[in-house]
């Protein structure tokens, strides 16, 4: 069976991504950052599975944020056109935060 899960452990993996990512893109100056953060998300991996927490949620945030950290100094290079497609979808994220919030009160208000 399927279930929905809340928390914000995925998002978290996801900055944890982010960090190793990033860190390998710097070289091998930066390896050691890049290691820690490889080790707390095994870490995360580790106590999730005995905690049973929802490891496909860290896992996927992780990988969503890996490619990520691995672009942002690129990202420094492109061109004007390229960094208003970045904030555009900026902008459409938020939106569809706020929209997530705003469901979120609503299913509370209706007690479902």
């Amino acid at each position: 069976t399927y279930t929905f899960t809340v928390g914000a452990s995925g998002f978290l993996c996801g900055l944890v991504g982010l960090g190793v990512g990033f860190c390998h893109s710097q070289g091998p100056q930066a390896y050691p950052q890049r290691n820690f953060f490889l080790q707390w998300a095994l870490y995360v991996l580790i106590f999730g599975w005995f905690l049973g927490a929802n490891n496909a949620a860290h896992a996927g945030g992780f990988v969503t944020g890996l490619p990520l950290g691995m672009i942002i100094q690129r990202q420094r290079l492109l061109n004007g056109r390229v960094q208003r497609g970045w904030n555009a979808l900026f902008a459409v994220s938020v939106l569809i935060w706020i929209a997530s919030i705003a469901m979120l009160i609503y299913s509370a208000i209706r007690g479902q």
